[in-house]
């Protein structure tokens, strides 16, 4: 019953599409309904499609396109419950310009910006749910490295911690918020902890 209500579907999909449309359905979920499915606007060209994924509900997960196996162009991807999760737009298979992250409520909760393609560094800006910035930073790389300045705001907006990051260890003089919200400078010893002087 699940494979003719999938061969059905795909019949009433490709008959709706013009002579060079062509979608597969890749995957289906247990009952049967889409769970992958590939677009290919040029029928003769199968190496350039859109890739769908759809949650058992039958809402849309994410959406973007494909070419010589790698992403390409801008790229979306929603919550379950149809609010956006993510955005990324991809050259060859790396992300470039922008990251927009999002919590499930639909508030952003992530921007990275694409500050120096060379060394793939971002501005990388972390959100509390309720709006408020809460990390700011540098990182570098594929694994996100943080080597740079640091800030940190509690979910008031009032700054908590500044310093130096190197190689994700807390370098150098930190200021971090003290008694009665006053910020003290401390030293770090490059492990994250409070160098003591003896």
């Amino acid at each position: 019953m699940a494979k003719a209500i999938i061969i059905l579907l795909s019949v009433l999909t490709l008959a709706s599409c013009s002579d060079k449309d062509k979608i597969t359905i890749v995957e289906t979920h247990v009952d049967g309904a889409k769970r992958i499915v590939y677009y290919y606007p040029d029928q003769t060209d199968t190496t350039y499609y859109e890739r769908q994924f759809y949650y058992p509900n039958g809402q849309l997960g994410s959406k973007g396109y494909v070419q010589n196996g790698q992403l390409t162009g801008p790229w979306f991807w929603w919550y379950e419950n149809g609010n956006p999760e993510a955005h990324s737009t991809y050259i060859n298979g790396k992300e470039k310009d922008s990251i927009l992250c999002y919590y499930e409520s639909g508030q952003i909760s992530r921007k990275l910006f694409l500050i120096d393609t060379s060394k793939n560094k971002w501005l990388t800006t972390d959100y509390y749910e309720n709006g408020q910035k809460r990390i700011e930073t540098f990182t570098v790389g594929q694994d996100r490295i943080i080597d740079s300045f640091w800030r940190e705001w509690n979910e008031e907006g009032i700054l908590i911690r500044e310093g130096q990051m190197d190689s994700a260890k807390k370098v150098g003089t930190w200021k971090i918020l003290g008694e009665n919200d006053a910020l003290i400078s401390v030293d770090m010893d490059g492990t994250g902890f409070i160098k003591f002087n003896e």
